[in-house]
């Protein structure tokens, strides 16, 4: 083939992925909650309750150390490294449908990770870290286009302020994508714990909502890389 007939197939590739990088960071969330209303609307075929099912995990897999709280929010549902909680909102709390039984297997799942290693500790450090330093982002690209049109003797100065900004931005870009492999963890973790309790094709269903939240993940990290476009909704760099 001609070298401008691979040029032409790379663009349209590259044309292909990026539609598809677009389509992640603008749909993810609305796939998602499309799935989430189906799998919440399905009872899991099983004679456990889900109350039973978070007390069951937390005695036998994660030796009763784990607090088991409610969210004031009736939507939210999270893992507290520091205080070692399990916070279940009233719905899921209430509810033995398929999306119940996977929230809680994936917050167990955290916890789990928790007690087998630094993981959810170290991507804490790195939070509070880009959190503190996230207010400079701005600032320093700010300056850093100041000082180079006041000419070459700020240059060197406005490279700096440039590298602070840059370093920020793949800061943020390093967290995001840790947090992705931290996710698909505590779903497999999940994954397993429902095996145990659900038929093969419950914990298909409970795969199906896991994969669609986790992809919530790198529709956000999509957005932070191509906020530069105006294509994609915009993001906060750092987030809990």
């Amino acid at each position: 083939m001609s070298k401008e007939l691979w040029i032409l197939i790379g663009v349209v590739i590259a044309i292909v992925v990026f539609s598809i990088i677009l389509s992640i960071a603008s749909f993810s969330s609305e796939r998602f909650m499309q799935i989430y209303t189906k799998a919440n609307s399905t009872p899991a075929k099983t004679d456990l309750n889900i109350l039973d099912f978070v007390h069951n995990l937390n005695h036998f897999k994660l030796n009763g150390k784990i607090k088991i709280a409610q969210t004031e929010n009736d939507v939210e549902n999270f893992y507290v490294s520091k205080t070692k909680t399990v916070a279940l909102s009233r719905e899921t709390l209430t509810s033995n449908s398929i999306a119940s039984f996977s929230i809680v297997a994936h917050e167990m799942g955290h916890a789990l990770q928790d007690k087998e290693g630094n993981k959810l500790k170290s991507l804490n450090v790195l939070r509070r870290l880009g959190n503190f330093i996230g207010y400079l982002f701005l600032p320093a690209l700010l300056a850093g286009i100041v000082l180079l049109i006041l000419g070459n003797d700020y240059f060197f100065y406005s490279i700096i302020s440039f590298a602070i900004g840059g370093g920020i931005f793949l800061l943020a870009v390093l967290i995001k994508a840790i947090t992705i492999g931290i996710e698909k963890d505590a779903s497999n973790k999940g994954l397993k714990f429902l095996e145990e309790i659900l038929d093969a094709n419950d914990v298909r269903e409970c795969r199906k909502l896991l994969n669609a939240a986790r992809l919530t993940y790198w529709g956000d990290l999509f957005r932070l890389l191509f906020s530069w476009t105006f294509l994609t909704r915009k993001t906060k760099m750092f987030r809990n």
